[in-house]
């Protein structure tokens, strides 16, 4: 492990002045899974930032017909917080399925969203997009399992937060507190970025000097069905070959809005707008299942070695939507 200089901030402000000037020199330290696993690999920065005495980032509540759910809080405290199963029951479902009890004790909602992705190139060392280097060798190499079949333009790499596709169905926003102040940015912006067009790699998520304060959670319409899948090589610890998010709202018996985000199988969390648009309009019947399911994956890419992701997806996609139309039937809430 390269050596390190610790600094602790106290709040969000001290944090973000800090960070401000060290210019790109430091990183933030919360849970810190992810970072001291790559530190310890020979990739670190000059300086950490520790957040973990910033209290109020911890904080899980209701304000309003808001879910707030501070960066620093674990993905235990969000399993078990009885304000997130009531509001938004699939993300407790997604965080009791991370890892184990004892990374999901420590690990942040923070840290999850904004991990690194886990290729084994990049944590080998290899000179990519991601590592100060150019291309991506894992494109036409071993792409088996944690990578995309829906593209990537300078990594194929896929997005491995199992609460990001659950937060980007619900239209969640992130709270960014910069030298400027706070600003509110949609989840699914902020981890989709856009495309670098200056030919050095993907753009960075948000600024070195920026710190993910919050999230913030709209409340659910009224007749909203909510269903998680989720698929991987073991039930624990492992990562998502693929996942399904649905957020589906009923008038009737019929869909009026919907979002279904797939998770594990793109670069970004990815909206499966062809399948939303397959069940708007309409009831969750068989066919109609079936269709958006096969128009959930239609615009798939797959690499040589990931073809098997493209039924994987369907399937959890038909499982997601059929435990909402099912729960719609029965009234279960």
């Amino acid at each position: 492990m390269k050596g390190f200089t610790y600094l602790e901030a106290a709040s969000a402000k001290e944090a973000v002045d800090i960070l401000e000037e060290l210019k790109g020199q430091a990183k933030i330290l919360a849970g810190g899974i992810d970072l001291l696993y790559l530190m310890k690999k020979g990739v670190g920065p000059k300086y950490l930032v520790d957040i973990k005495g910033i209290k109020e980032m911890s904080s899980i509540m209701v304000d309003g017909d808001v879910l707030r759910i501070g960066a620093l809080a674990t993905l235990s405290d969000i399993a078990s917080s009885s304000d997130v199963r009531r509001e938004l029951s699939m993300l407790s479902d997604a965080a009791s399925r991370v890892a184990s009890p004892q990374i999901r004790n420590v690990a942040t909602v923070g840290g999850n969203l904004l991990q690194n992705v886990w290729c084994w190139y990049l944590r080998n060392g290899y000179p990519c997009w991601r590592n100060e280097g150019r291309g991506c060798p894992a494109a036409s190499g071993e792409n088996s399992t944690y990578f995309s079949i829906f593209g990537g333009r300078f990594c194929v790499a896929a997005q491995p937060s199992d609460l990001a596709p659950v937060l980007v169905a619900c239209d969640a926003s992130a709270m960014i507190v910069g030298p400027k102040g706070t600003r509110a940015q949609h989840l699914q912006s902020l981890l989709s970025g856009s495309a670098a067009e200056d030919g050095k790699g993907p753009p960075p998520t948000f600024a070195s000097n920026e710190l993910l304060y919050e999230i913030e959670v709209p409340r659910l319409k009224k007749g909203t069905r909510t269903a998680f899948c989720k698929a991987s090589v073991r039930e624990s610890w492992d990562f998502a070959l693929a996942s399904v998010s649905v957020a589906a709202c009923f008038e009737g018996g019929v869909v009026t809005d919907a979002r279904i985000v797939l998770g594990g199988v793109s670069t970004y969390p990815y909206r499966a707008v062809e399948a939303e648009e397959a069940i708007i309009g309409k009831q969750l019947g068989k066919e109609t299942i079936k269709s958006a399911s096969r128009l959930g994956v239609v615009k798939a890419k797959p690499l040589q070695m990931n073809s098997y992701k493209v039924m994987l997806t369907e399937g959890l996609i038909y499982k997601a939507l059929t435990s909402i139309a099912d729960d719609q039937a029965t009234g279960r809430s």
